[in-house]
């Protein structure tokens, strides 16, 4: 339209009252786009300071940091000095004190890429086993570090951090940068960062726990050596064991030595297939087992802990066997670092009852006219104070009515003299005091058998008590999704959705061969409350309670018999809709779409997360992107501006130049 009136202006005057109107329309035009690029510059702007001033995290809060939401060293010195607050003597384990802290920038000063500048490792305050996601590789070079209460006399009250290498977060991004203060700890010369947001102390190299030295060149630190542990009991036994009966065994296993870690460990076990079939085995690792019967289990690596964890063998006897069988076995455990450990060889005895038949005189059956008699001991009471044991013998014979005890001698095993009890009783009880150590007690029982030829006979029977320290209770956990009918691993291996009701069954097992009172049970939930909300009324029809401070269910003064295992339970329901809060730090393991809990065992969750929380996954299309489309958009409405505001002056010019030469 511009160069139509323009080239037609000499040949018609009459069009400058066109030409007038078109500069005023391009005029209107040009204010438009005026206030058009004036918004577009605003938006920029805006999406600019959006990049250089990113937005906090909705959540700053993790069990596993350090300090919670770090921003400046003021922070970092208040939680320092808090009286109520463990992160002086934690800092004090890295030989870092509060001069060294004064030495900090006000703000972060340094950027950390975690897969470049060396070999980088941070601390945190829950072990990396407790995270499903983390790689294994990290898993095993953890390590401890006691930072309260080391040396005293019980280890329940004991604090710990985890060192361990910075690259095991690289979970969801191939690496994560991290601001950080960096500072030196004036006592050892050492290098060392602390994380923004978390506080988590970190380091180049593998440095377990620093400690001051005179020399320049210091011995890099020696981790502790593992040492396992094993103990295999019986349980579940129906009274006296007879041909078809089903029991089972446990076998408990744990690395004892805290800080340390086994490596390629394996159980072996060679079981009695002669006398009984293999009905179920529930253990956490793939088991291997030939056709004589050797079982093995390949652990992997085992790290240091102060209870056990446990694999269960449910055997049933075969039918028919001998009149009088006694099945032993025993379980190995060993690894390429740690010496080789054997459980004491665990026997049970089996006999075949008298069968009643009406119609054949019970002389004609040999398990009624010559009786199969076994004894059986167990120190059914336990003072550990005085050290007083108190012992029940029981007789179990094929035919009881032929069967005349005479008496009970009890050998003590710690050189005192032989207790006689004349007894005709099929059981009895006896007490001892013994001195502090472990002694094996052995009790003989006289009888003779009606019938036969009068003569008496004997059974020994035996059993080992230990009066020193307790053995630490077997920890184990299982899951049931109640909604959607699953347990064991079909649970584990499904996804979690909102409203879903999970079930966790905790279960202690006491290995020994006394009762144990006044036990106590923790599990921490916290990760589980991520995503769930707890019925705290069914936790206490169970008997447990709840400490919302600590995230953790608990029941008190708990009593296991000898060789037994009591189970505790508490439900939890998803919260629907399914939360889709971001992850605090990239070193934290909440809100991660997976609920972890280890009591004794790590069970693992996935949870059906909408789909904001796969953000990480999907293109980038934060501000970034969006400052870029603006700039584009800004360019492009700049132009327009431009042009318009060039026709209008241009269309201007002409008129005045027309007006000027009279149309000429």
């Amino acid at each position: 339209m511009f160069k139509k009136l323009v080239a037609n202006l000499p040949f018609n005057p009459s069009l400058i009252t066109e030409v007038k109107f078109y500069t005023e329309r391009l005029k209107a035009e040009r204010a438009i786009r005026s206030l058009s690029f004036l918004f577009i510059i605003a938006a920029m702007l805006l999406q600019t300071f959006a990049v250089i001033v990113p937005p906090e995290r909705s959540l700053a809060y993790s069990t596993n940091h350090i300090m919670n939401g770090i921003q400046t060293k003021t922070d970092i010195i208040l939680h320092f000095l808090d009286p109520n607050s463990d992160v002086k003597d934690i800092f004090a384990a890295y030989n870092i004190t509060g001069n060294d802290i004064n030495g900090l920038t006000e703000l972060p000063n340094e950027t950390i890429r975690s897969n470049s500048g060396g070999d980088w490792w941070t601390i945190g305050r829950n072990s990396l086993t407790s995270y499903s996601k983390v790689a294994d590789i990290y898993k095993q070079n953890q390590k401890t570090v006691m930072y309260r209460d080391a040396g005293t006399a019980t280890t329940a009250d004991d604090s710990y951090v985890y060192n361990r290498q910075l690259r095991a977060w690289d979970i969801i991004n191939p690496y994560n940068t991290y601001q950080a203060w960096r500072g030196t700890s004036a006592a050892t010369g050492q290098t060392f960062w602390i994380l923004k947001d978390c506080g988590n102390i970190t380091w180049v190299g593998n440095w377990e726990t620093p400690k001051p030295t005179p020399t320049p060149t210091p011995e890099p630190p020696t981790p502790p050596a593992p040492a396992l542990d094993i103990n295999k009991t019986v349980g579940n036994i129906p009274g006296t064991l007879k041909p078809g009966d089903i029991y089972t065994y446990n076998i408990q296993y744990r690395n004892r030595v805290v800080g340390s870690v086994a490596e390629n460990v394996v159980i072996r076990d060679k079981l009695d297939v002669a006398n009984f079939d293999i009905v179920n085995i529930v253990s956490p690792f793939a088991t291997n087992r030939t056709a004589d019967g050797t079982l093995t289990i390949n652990v992997g690596t085992l790290q240091g802990s102060e209870t056990y964890q446990g694999i269960i063998i449910k055997v049933q006897l075969k039918n028919p066997l001998p009149r009088r069988t006694t099945v032993c076995n025993a379980s190995s455990l060993s690894a390429s670092n740690a010496t080789t450990v054997n459980s004491e060889n665990v026997c049970v005895e089996v006999i075949t009852p008298c069968i009643y038949d009406p119609d054949v005189p019970s002389n004609d059956n040999p398990n009624c006219s010559e009786p199969v008699v076994v004894c059986k001991v167990v120190d059914s009471a336990v003072n550990r104070t005085t050290r007083k044991a108190t012992y029940t013998t029981t007789v179990t014979s094929s035919n009881p009515a032929t069967t005349q005890v005479q008496g009970y001698h009890y050998d003590f095993g710690d050189g005192s003299p032989v207790l006689v009890n004349p007894s005709s009783q099929l059981t009895d009880s006896a007490m001892h005091t013994y001195k502090a150590g472990k002694f094996a007690t052995k009790v003989f029982v006289d009888y003779t058998a009606t019938g036969v030829d009068g003569t008496q006979k004997t059974d020994t029977c035996a059993a080992t008590i230990d009066f020193e320290d307790d053995k630490p209770l077997e920890e184990s956990k299982s899951v049931k999704n109640v909604t959607q009918g699953l347990e064991g691993d079909a649970a584990i291996k499904s996804k979690v959705s909102g409203g879903d009701v999970l079930e966790y069954t905790l279960t202690l097992t006491n290995a020994q061969n006394y009762e144990r009172t006044g036990q106590k049970l923790s599990d921490y939930i916290g990760d589980v409350l991520d995503y769930a909300t707890l019925d705290l009324e069914a936790l206490k029809a169970a008997g447990g309670t709840f400490d919302d401070q600590q995230n953790k269910v608990a029941w008190s003064d708990i009593s296991i018999p000898a060789t037994s295992s009591k189970q505790f339970t508490f439900r939890v329901t998803m919260k629907n809709p399914i939360p889709a809060t971001n992850r605090p730090s990239a070193t934290s393991g909440d809100y991660d779409c997976t609920i972890d809990n280890t009591f004794g065992n790590l069970v693992s969750m996935q949870v059906n997360c909408p789909a904001v929380k796969g953000l990480e996954t999907l293109p980038n299309t934060g501000p970034g992107s969006s400052l870029l489309a603006m700039v584009t958009i800004t360019t492009v409405v700049g132009y327009f501006f431009s042009r318009s505001r060039l026709l209008a002056k241009e269309m201007d010019l002409i008129r005045s130049d027309y007006t000027t030469t009279g149309g000429m």
